[in-house]
C-alpha cells in the first residue's frame, strides 16, 4: 500500500524499509569523527515507526516538494495538520512556525528533523513560496536542530529558501 499510494506517485525511488544489517547507522567519537555501523533488525526496532525508512536527500526533497505543492496531501489538509496551536510550536514531531522573506512577508516554515543512529535529517518546507530544504548528515554533532532559533547552518538554510 505504501508503495502503490505513495512511493511510486511521488516519486521516491530510493525509499524502502529499513532491513538489519543493511541499514547503516554512525558511531561518532569524541572528536565528531563518523565511523559506519551497521544496524540490525533490534536496533531499528527501538525506534519504532520514526526510523523504518530510509532513502536519500533527493527523495526527502521530492517529499517536502510533495507537501507544498498539494501532492502529497491537499492544500486543506495540510494546512488543518500543520496550523500553529495555540501555546505550542510543534505536533506529531513537526513544527510550525512563522518566518519573515526578503521583501518583508509573514510565511509558515513547517520543519520536520530526525536523528537516529548517527543519522540527521532536516526538511524545511515554505508552502506559501514552494521552497524546500532537504539536508541528510551522518554526525549527530550537526547543527540541524536551531533553525526556529535564527542561528547556525539550518538557521542560514532557512534564510535562504525564504529568498525566493
Amino acid at each position: 500500500a505504501v508503495t502503490q499510494r505513495l512511493l511510486r506517485p511521488l516519486g521516491l525511488r530510493s525509499v524502502q524499509m529499513g532491513e538489519g544489517g543493511q541499514t547503516v547507522g554512525y558511531a561518532v567519537d569524541s572528536t565528531g569523527a563518523a565511523t559506519p555501523v551497521r544496524l540490525s533488525a533490534n536496533v531499528l526496532a527501538g525506534f519504532g515507526a520514526a526510523g523504518g525508512f530510509v532513502g536519500d536527500v533527493r527523495d526527502l526533497l521530492r517529499l517536502g516538494r510533495a507537501l507544498a505543492d498539494g501532492r502529497l496531501l491537499s492544500p486543506a489538509l495540510r494546512d488543518t495538520l500543520t496550523a500553529a496551536l495555540p501555546n505550542a510550536r510543534s505536533a506529531l514531531s513537526v513544527w510550525t512556525y512563522e518566518a519573515e522573506t526578503h521583501d518583508g512577508r509573514r510565511v509558515r516554515v513547517i520543519e520536520r528533523q530526525g536523528w537516529i543512529a548517527g543519522n540527521r535529517a532536516l526538511l524545511l518546507v515554505v508552502p506559501e513560496t514552494g521552497s524546500v530544504v532537504a539536508v541528510l548528515a551522518n554526525t549527530d554533532v550537526s547543527d540541524l536542530g536551531s533553525t526556529a532559533s535564527g542561528e547556525g547552518f539550518s538557521a542560514a538554510l532557512l534564510g535562504l529558501a525564504l529568498r525566493r
